[in-house]
Formats: structure tokens, sequence, C-alpha cells
């Protein structure tokens, strides 16, 4: 099941950053620890999603949007290791779609490392396309069109 976020979450959020994100960054150890103090800032200016099984509690994904006039950028997406497989991660990006479709967003776009070869799959298979390689950060920038023209 899928829920928004609400503050009580933000512990088990940062835990998943911790565990799941931040091991594929390429960031320096400075720039995560600056990231991890403006975490519930960000969070606060964009829409995050939970995924649940039974327990609302209990959390097993969260996603991160931002919103600009025609684009929907996922700032986040992360699945508990134990719970990766198990089709959370394509419902919350499913679910952030709808909402861009909802709100009339054209396109949806995200940054993914360029080691994270399993995401980079996963993206794929739900349709997102390589814009641009970013070599500086070591990243791709993929996109999907929301609904057609």
């Amino acid at each position: 099941m899928i829920r928004l976020r609400m503050k009580k979450d933000d512990k088990q959020i940062r835990q998943l950053i911790d565990s799941e994100l931040v091991p594929l960054s390429h960031m320096n150890p400075s720039l995560i620890q600056k990231t991890r103090k403006e975490l519930p800032r960000r969070l606060d200016q964009g829409i995050t999603f939970v995924a649940y099984e039974t327990n609302p509690s209990l959390l097993h994904g969260f996603i991160h949007l931002l919103l600009y006039r025609h684009i929907m950028v996922i700032d986040m997406l992360a699945v508990t290791s134990g719970a990766q497989g198990k089709g959370y991660g394509k419902s919350l990006l499913s679910h952030a779609e709808s909402l861009g479709r909802t709100r009339g967003y054209a396109f949806s776009r995200l940054m993914v490392d360029d080691d994270n070869i399993r995401g980079i799959h996963f993206y794929r298979k739900q349709g997102y396309f390589i814009l641009h390689h970013d070599s500086w950060n070591r990243c791709y920038e993929m996109s999907k069109m929301l609904f057609p023209y």
C-alpha cells in the first residue's frame, strides 16, 4: 500500500537513504553530510509517498517528487534491500507518475548514478530513456513522457 509521508516516517526514510542511496553515490563525505542536514527541508519542499505492506509504520520504500512547471522530478526513490524485487519500487513510481499525469505534467525526469546498473535497468523497464550522461556528477539523466501530446 502507498500513502503520503508523515513526519514520523523521516527516521526510516533517512535510514533508507543511508543504506540504499548513499552507498551508490559519488558525492564526497562533506557533501553527503550537508545533504543529510538539509533532508527535512528537502522533504518538506516536495511530495513523498511511502510504501508498506500491512503495518503503516514499517516502510518498505519511499519516493520523493519535486514539481516544476511541466516536469516532475523524481528526486529520490529507495526500497529496502529485503523488499527489492517485490514490486514496491514499481508501485511507488507508478503512483508518482499517475499524480504527475493528473496534475498535467508532461515529463518525469530523474538522475541515477552511473554505477547503479540495477537502477538504470529498472528505470528503462519502466519506460525511461537516457537523455545524457553528466560526467561531473557521474550520473545519467533519464526521462519519460507522462502523456503524449
